[in-house]
């Protein structure tokens, strides 16, 4: 069981109902900052208050883990933390005879997938805007020749609406003389 703890990249955290730490993982203590001493004590309160204080938002945080204690529900939520880092806490009934006994939680750090994300959108609005304001009409084609985008520029370059165009073949568009050097 240690050796599966530990050989995840996302921090576990198993409490009974009593806030009493069953076990936990070293990516869960390196995550949050948390004392080795105080997870021995397996006392969850002092945990508790270590990670909350991490936490941008620490009464909505400390609210959540109270109603999650009580509840025999999955659970699924994002954690900003003061230092910008983001995390994705998943939360499951620890069940034992048909009885909730406790919460397992994981926490898997996404600040720079989602940093990629943001740079990636952000990217792509640039990238939309330039294209949408060009006055040369800018297209895409799939491997079949089929468009599938054209600029809004075709229509004052050619007449065209832009949706009229998509899903045709790049040749109906193209002079058949200009169709293979264009090709190429």
């Amino acid at each position: 069981l240690r050796a599966t703890l530990d050989s995840t990249g996302d921090g576990i955290l198993v409490v009974d109902n009593h806030q009493t730490i069953i076990t936990t993982n070293n990516q869960f203590i390196e995550m949050f900052n948390i004392p080795r001493d105080w997870i021995i004590q397996k006392n969850d309160n002092p945990v508790l208050g270590q990670v909350t204080s991490l936490m941008v938002e620490p009464e909505a945080f400390l609210s959540k883990v109270i109603k999650l204690y009580a509840s025999a529900q999955t659970d699924r939520d994002v954690l900003r933390l003061k230092d910008g880092r983001i995390i994705e806490r998943y939360s499951e009934p620890l069940v034992l005879q048909n009885q909730v006994s406790g919460r397992v939680c994981s926490f898997r750090d996404v600040t720079d997938l989602r940093k990629a994300q943001e740079a990636l959108y952000t990217s792509e609005e640039k990238y939309r805007l330039i294209v949408e304001k060009s006055n040369d009409v800018i297209f895409t084609f799939d491997v079949s020749e089929i468009l599938t985008y054209i600029s809004p520029s075709v229509r004052n370059a050619l007449g065209y609406n832009p949706a009229e165009l998509i899903g045709h073949t790049f040749g109906s568009l193209v002079h058949p003389e200009d169709l293979q050097v264009l090709r190429k």
